[in-house]
């Protein structure tokens, strides 16, 4: 576990009649008030239907380009070639992507692009948006350090040690071994292409289920949590600075590393649908791209089928405070039977995904229709948005 890391498991009411009592009998009042008419019942009021903005700039990716239109779905142009996995900086003044395994940045025009990582990449498809190729995937730009945040696939060797499995790193393939997932950090500022830090990876705890640890990492808007997916469910790791007295000063932000923070993380919400015992064999379904609300109150993410089976669903959760330095979920609710990669809007109001807008599965299947889809937060009627999109980033 890299230094400063730490893991933590994660009436009614009766009506009551008043009455005179004189000397043994009821008096009753001399006249009584005819009673006022009743209000006249209305109708619970109705929210009103959230507006798409056109001033909202919508990056996706559509073949293997990376286009912008504006966030009605209007617009649309392509603005780099060659580019997947779109991300906004915050200010939304730049845009990091991914091309032939390599994490580049350009200004939000498209121009002035740069290669920031220099990594070892094989060129071969990925499969169901897992990065089984050591692509990187799920870009996220943090907002304090100016760094991007990654998962890409690694290969691992399993061995026994002592009557246990242990993971190593394993560059060449060999029997036994695993790909996982690793999330990787590397600055926006780097001025020569470079490997990028290890944040997050298998050997980080002892574990024998294989699943995606670590991978997908969405930062919220206010920099302190950093959402991410390990064993298929979904945690999350609060980032603070080194407590006074520990003899540590936190360095500058163009110098500082990942873990130069103190990091708290738990498990956020149990999700994960697969049979330990015979996990080959089985409906085997984990969380997968991640985003949070603008407010950091609720979390979108995707839920697929490893393997692929055409099963993949979009959730949302509500997250709220439990402590000081912890959260909890609740209200997990299904938003899509059929796609992937949710991403709030700039509002809160909207959640765009990858996928139809068909109700379900089997309708999905015949209607043909696939690209990027937008639903009301709270939930509600589905609509296509950009034909043959997909990786919205809003």
């Amino acid at each position: 576990m890299a230094s400063g890391q730490k893991y933590v498991r994660a009436g009614g009411v009766p009506i009551l009649a008043v009455v005179l009592v004189c000397a043994g009998r009821w008096t009753a009042p001399r006249s009584l008030a005819p009673s006022p008419p009743a209000a006249p019942r209305t109708a619970p009021a109705q929210l009103a239907a959230p507006v798409l903005q056109a001033s909202w700039r919508l990056l996706f990716a559509r073949d293997v380009d990376t286009w912008v239109a504006a966030g009605d779905g209007s617009g649309q142009r392509l603005l780099i070639r060659h580019a997947q996995s779109p991300c906004w900086s915050p200010d939304h003044k730049a845009i990091a992507f991914v091309r032939a395994g390599q994490v580049w940045t350009a200004n939000a025009e498209g121009g002035n692009l740069r290669q920031l990582t220099a990594m070892p990449y094989d060129e071969v498809p990925v499969e169901d948006g897992w990065s089984s190729d050591g692509r990187p995937v799920d870009l996220t730009w943090d907002p304090v350090d100016d760094a991007i945040f990654f998962s890409r696939s690694e290969r691992f060797h399993l061995a026994a040690v002592r009557g246990d499995i242990r993971p190593f790193r394993q560059d060449q393939p060999r029997e036994q071994d695993v790909d996982a997932n690793t999330i990787f950090r590397v600055s926006a500022a780097a001025i020569e292409e470079a490997a990028p830090e290890v944040c997050w990876d298998l050997l980080d705890y002892n574990t024998h289920v294989f699943t995606a640890d670590f991978g997908h990492p969405a930062w919220s808007a206010d920099g302190r949590r950093l959402a991410l997916c390990s064993k298929g469910d979904v945690w999350y790791a609060l980032r603070s600075e080194p407590p006074e007295g520990a003899g540590f000063i936190l360095p500058p932000r163009e110098k500082r590393l990942w873990n130069d923070w103190d990091w708290q993380a738990a498990r956020l919400a149990a999700v994960a649908d697969y049979d330990l015992l015979n996990r080959g064999d089985a409906w085997v379904c984990l969380a997968t791209h991640l985003s949070w609300s603008p407010d950091g109150k609720r979390l979108a993410y995707g839920m697929q089928r490893v393997g692929g089976s055409g099963f993949a669903e979009v959730h949302v959760v509500d997250v709220r405070p439990d402590g000081e330095d912890h959260l909890a979920s609740s209200g997990d609710r299904t938003l899509a039977e059929y796609g992937m990669d949710p991403c709030f809007s700039p509002d809160g109001k909207w959640v765009a995904y990858s996928g139809s807008p068909a109700a379900s599965v089997d309708e999905a299947a015949s209607d043909g229709l696939r690209g990027i889809v937008v639903t009301p937060a709270r939930g509600g009627s589905r609509r296509l948005l950009v034909a043959g999109g997909a990786q919205p980033a809003w």
